[in-house]
């Protein structure tokens, strides 16, 4: 949900959110005249009303992306502890490997912390990080931690990259169900997901458009 605030203000709360600087890439091959084709996942919640406001956007600015939909949903999912679990026996390798790294790069201050003193400190003092790396669990924890300090779930995008594949998601993973339907859920981070896409695939003019409104 938008407030009303002065033009000036609102200016200066969305330069305040910083664009996704995207690493360089080898850019994926378009299709069929130009135009790229990526896979959309509603999911459950508010996902499938704000996939169609992104392609209303993406019609509207004539974006060169077709999307392929696949259903999804939470019910379809298991083993969550599993995947909970062996994220925190993988966290002891991730710190070493971090650290050993780090030796290479002794200008970069490195300092591991454990995710209950990484979260008190992110909202304590935010501005002594920079760089955060982390297992997958505790991503999660920390980002939703992060969104919350900026305005909630519904301003900030993120990014998945891979060497061959890239998933654009709200910052948060939040399906926000309780919203589904009332055509109250705010679509910034939907919107700003999909211009990161668009830079990813290199369709900056397009981004620029979507993002300069």
């Amino acid at each position: 949900m938008f407030s009303k605030l002065p033009i000036q203000a609102a200016r200066g709360a969305a330069s305040a959110i910083r664009t996704h600087q995207i690493p360089g890439h080898r850019l994926p091959l378009a299709k069929y005249g130009g135009r790229h084709t990526v896979c959309a996942l509603p999911g459950d919640g508010i996902g499938p009303e704000m996939i169609a406001h992104i392609k209303n956007i993406f019609s509207f600015c004539h974006a060169p992306i077709n999307f392929e939909e696949v259903q999804v949903s939470s019910s379809l999912l298991d083993g969550d502890m599993d995947a909970a679990m062996l994220a925190i026996q993988r966290n002891g390798v991730a710190i070493k490997v971090v650290r050993d790294m780090s030796e290479d790069y002794k200008d970069i201050k490195f300092e591991a912390m454990i995710v209950d003193n990484a979260s008190m400190q992110l909202v304590s003092k935010p501005q002594q990080f920079d760089v955060m790396v982390m297992p997958n669990l505790y991503g999660n924890i920390i980002s939703n931690i992060a969104c919350g300090l900026v305005g909630g779930p519904g301003l900030v995008s993120g990014m998945n990259l891979g060497d061959k594949y890239a998933v654009f998601e709200t910052g948060t993973r939040n399906t926000g169900t309780s919203l589904a339907g009332k055509d109250i859920a705010n679509p910034t981070a939907f919107i700003r997901a999909s211009v990161d896409m668009l830079r990813y695939l290199g369709c900056h003019y397009h981004a620029n458009i979507i993002s300069d409104a």
